[in-house]
C-alpha cells in the first residue's frame, strides 16, 4: 500500500490518499479547512488511480508527497492474525532490512488467501514465516 499527502497554499491542513498494490484508491482522509464547495470539488475530483495524483496536484497547485510506509512490527503482526511466538517474530523482524519488512507486510494478504484456497495447509507461525522468508513467495501464483 502506498500513502500520499497533498498540501496547498489554497487550504490549511492536508489530504491523504491510500492506494493498494495495483494503484487503486482505497482510502481518503481530508483534514483541511475547505468549505462545502471545496469539499464537493475534491470528492468529484478524487484520483481513482495513483497515476491521477499528479494531475490533481497541478489542478489545485498543491504539493504531493509519498509518505514512507509504516514498517513497524505491528503492521505485519496484526493482519497476520496468528498470535503465537511474538517475541521470536519480533526479534527476527528487528534484524530484517526495510525491503524485507515491506515484502513481509505486503505478502500477508496473498498468503492468507492462498491458505483459504488450499484449505489443507495450516498457517505458519509468524516467526517461521519470517525466518524462512516465506514472504518472498508469490502466493497469488501458488495453487497447491
Amino acid at each position: 500500500m502506498k500513502k500520499f499527502v497533498l498540501t496547498s497554499h489554497k487550504f490549511t491542513g492536508s489530504i491523504q490518499f491510500w492506494f493498494n498494490e495495483i494503484g487503486i484508491l482505497i482510502n481518503y482522509m481530508n483534514e483541511t479547512d475547505l468549505d462545502e464547495k471545496g469539499h464537493k470539488w475534491m470528492l468529484a475530483n478524487l484520483p481513482e488511480h495513483e497515476y491521477m495524483l499528479s494531475e490533481l496536484g497541478t489542478k489545485i497547485k498543491g504539493k504531493i508527497e509519498e509518505l514512507p510506509p509504516d514498517l513497524n512490527f505491528e503492521s505485519f503482526y496484526e493482519p497476520y492474525n496468528h498470535k503465537v511466538q511474538k517475541k521470536r517474530a519480533l526479534a527476527l523482524w528487528n534484524k530484517m532490512n526495510d525491503e524485507s519488512k515491506l515484502a513481509a507486510i505486503f505478502s500477508v494478504k496473498p498468503y492468507l488467501a492462498y491458505l483459504q484456497r488450499v484449505k489443507w495447509r495450516n498457517q505458519a507461525d509468524p516467526d517461521t514465516y519470517l525466518r524462512n522468508a516465506m514472504y518472498e513467495t508469490d502466493w497469488n501464483k501458488q495453487h497447491k
